[in-house]
């Protein structure tokens, strides 16, 4: 029975023992399952850096809620301001016609001659005018004023801030409206070169919300930015964040004009839109509350007539082992790549094992030869760990991006590779490399183990010697 106890003790202590190596191993900080990419996420679309001036509306906020009854004239002013030499600008303006309606322009004096021939200028009013450039577009309309000069004498500017022009408006309604901008257009110099500039809205309410003037709401748009902004693909733009800012207001609707010129106003938070042909294209979206306070947001980007993508998603790499992997192990790796582009592609599919300052090891690669539209291709890899000292390594699946020559030609390079990790670990005593602190408890643990042995043997002989003594 002594026997038998003693080797229960020895057991559970052999057994601690063992626990301390396997718990010691690696700290839990240095496992990881998996790196990934960012993927594909809805944000707003970019502001213009390096901004040459910024448009303004002055004065910038127009309210109260007992003088400007129907009827009423109103004047504000668009100014630009800290912007170097032009020659030419062109900008446009909206508001809500039902509050506040177009009637005039007036000039500025960002451009200042002896006589007032040496520019041209074209105006758009409510969508009539020689300067309604937008219309077929369908921004210049109700509520829109479109205003542009050509310098003729080269460029110029008045000083460091002028007025391009000014607007009188009509009042038309009780209620609150942005006076909002839309992407201006300025230029410089013999070639047009087009400016950066930045804006900055104003606006307009003479009706009370409670305690205080009614306010637009704040307009919050998103587009899918995965960047698949071309011609003839669904892209998803968003303006369900919008929200009111008036008390009990509640957001009753929502318009958008896309710019093509199909005439297509939809009234829709989210929307999934489709451009038939490639170029340059205005979005606007005007958000209506129950208060009758209207807000608009817009902004310019390019619809390209090409787009080329490769991708390798999160579940396209596959790893048969991950942690405890013993050493000498054969560990199957496999990556799947998928062509969300609009053309047939060539690139270099390859798995890599990196190997830390001495950068990456291709365990295997194969060229993709003519990769059509949605189709995916895979390939694996055998990776022996046997000369592979234990520790955590990382392995990679990639796809080169796409290039004409020596010219990157895919849209998106950011979903061009993944990674996840594998922990190669030994059961060798003179090879388990652990850490002081690892050693220290595997040691603690052994004294302990024998201190119990021997105390377990100490205890179960006294009784022996007493028998022996009587």
């Amino acid at each position: 029975m002594r026997a038998r106890g003693q080797n229960r003790y020895q057991i559970i202590a052999v057994c601690l023992i063992l626990l301390s190596v396997t718990l010691n191993l690696y700290p839990a900080g240095m496992l990881s399952t998996a790196s990934v990419q960012p993927q594909p996420t809805l944000g707003s679309p970019p502001s213009p850096t390096n901004v040459n001036g910024t448009v303004t509306v002055s004065p910038a906020a127009v309210g109260d809620a007992t003088n400007y009854p129907l009827g009423t004239k109103l004047i504000v002013s668009i100014k630009l301001a800290n912007a170097s030499s032009i020659n030419q600008y062109k900008v446009a303006i909206a508001t809500w016609p039902t509050i506040l309606n177009p009637l005039s322009i007036g000039y500025g004096d960002v451009f200042a001659f002896a006589n007032g021939q040496n520019f041209t200028e074209a105006k758009c009013i409510n969508g009539h005018g020689l300067g309604c450039g937008l219309r077929a577009a369908g921004q210049d309309g109700p509520g829109v004023v479109t205003f542009s000069e050509l310098s003729l004498a080269g460029p110029t500017i008045n000083q460091t801030t002028s007025t391009l022009f000014q607007v009188m408006y009509n009042v038309t309604g009780k209620g609150a409206t942005q006076i909002h901008i839309l992407p201006p257009t300025l230029s410089s110099g013999a070639g047009g070169n087009t400016l950066a500039v930045g804006r900055v809205d104003g606006s307009f309410s003479n009706k009370n919300c409670g305690a205080a003037l009614c306010k637009p709401p704040s307009v919050s748009v998103s587009v899918a930015r995965n960047s698949t902004l071309v011609q003839q693909r669904s892209i998803l733009f968003n303006a369900s964040r919008s929200v009111p800012l008036n008390p009990s207001a509640s957001i009753v609707s929502y318009d958008w004009i896309f710019g093509d010129g199909n005439g297509n106003v939809v009234t829709s938070p989210i929307v999934n839109y489709t451009y038939p042909g490639a170029g340059n294209f205005v979005v606007v979206v005007r958000v209506a509350d129950s208060s009758n306070a209207v807000g608009f947001w817009s902004f310019r980007f390019h619809i390209s007539r090409f787009f080329i993508d490769l991708v390798i998603g999160p579940d396209d790499l596959t790893i048969d082992h991950t942690t405890f992997v013993l050493q000498g192990t054969q560990i199957n790796i496999g990556v799947t790549v998928e062509n969300v582009g609009t053309q047939a592609v060539n690139s270099t599919l390859a798995v890599l094992l990196s190997l830390g300052d001495r950068g990456n090891l291709t365990l295997k690669s194969r060229p993709i030869v003519n990769l059509g539209i949605n189709d995916r291709t895979n390939m694996t890899a055998n990776w022996d760990t046997a000369n592979y000292a234990p520790k955590v390594y990382r392995v990679m699946g990639r796809v080169d991006p796409v290039r004409n020559g020596t010219v990157l030609v895919e849209n998106v390079t950011s979903n061009n590779d993944i990674s996840a990790f594998v922990q190669i670990v030994t059961i060798s005593p003179a090879g388990l490399s652990l850490s002081v602190v690892s050693g220290v408890s595997l040691l603690s643990l052994i004294i302990i183990g024998v201190v119990v042995s021997l105390a377990r043997r100490f205890f179960n002989r006294k009784p022996e010697l007493e028998a022996d003594l009587s």
